[in-house]
């Protein structure tokens, strides 16, 4: 009997998917506690332990999300949970995610109200604020912009990789008929918004010392 092709790697976590050998992968979920340390591993820098087993059938894979529990890892293109099952853990995990990290919250909506960022794009008539919808469309022939992808990962060192700097977007045309009323200069900037979070947050942690 032949030996399965092994591997033990690092690899990044989002909420969406887990990337190996240029298939996309989730851990199977069967519990809000799963959802839990799922979704906290996607917020963190770094990278995750993951080991494979190739056997006849395909990859079988497992990944560690918490530094303790393993999970094991399902292709995307299998439904693992009904809907209303998926809601049902993600909303529960999200629940305990706030009532954990309480004051994180806090800071963050404080730093929020100080750099801007809680503030909304308003119809300058109605001063209600402007849906997604209701903004005019980038023209059929201006390019995408790609999301911004994790480089080749460093096993030894289980840090996040560096990520490739996104094509700049191309700006928003004028207002088409309907859409008069949009001031899209107000709109903000979310990724200069981010900085000046994480620039308010630092700030107010070294002066809490």
């Amino acid at each position: 009997m032949l030996t399965p092709q092994r591997v033990d790697t690092y690899v990044a976590v989002s909420q969406w998917k887990i990337e190996f050998d240029k298939q996309e992968y989730e851990p199977r979920i069967t519990s809000a506690d799963d959802m839990y340390r799922w979704m906290l591993a996607a917020t963190r820098p770094e990278f995750v332990v993951l080991h494979g087993a190739k056997l006849d059938a395909g990859w079988v894979l497992e990944v560690c999300l918490d530094g303790e529990n393993w999970n094991e890892c399902v292709l995307k293109s299998v439904k693992q949970l009904s809907d209303d099952k998926y809601n049902e853990f993600h909303n529960a995990a999200l629940k305990r995610i706030r009532e954990e990290h309480r004051e994180i919250f806090a800071r963050v909506e404080k730093a929020a109200q100080r750099v801007g960022a809680d503030r909304a794009l308003k119809n300058v008539v109605t001063q209600q604020p402007v849906l997604l919808e209701e903004l005019p469309r980038q023209p059929a022939d201006a390019p995408e912009t790609p999301q911004a992808t994790p480089s080749t990962p460093h096993p030894e060192h289980g840090r996040s990789p560096s990520l490739k700097p996104a094509r700049r977007q191309q700006p928003l045309p004028a207002p088409a008929k309907g859409n008069q009323n949009i001031n899209l200069s107000d709109m903000p900037d979310v990724a200069d918004l981010m900085r000046q979070l994480e620039q308010e947050m630092e700030r107010e942690k070294s002066e809490r010392g």
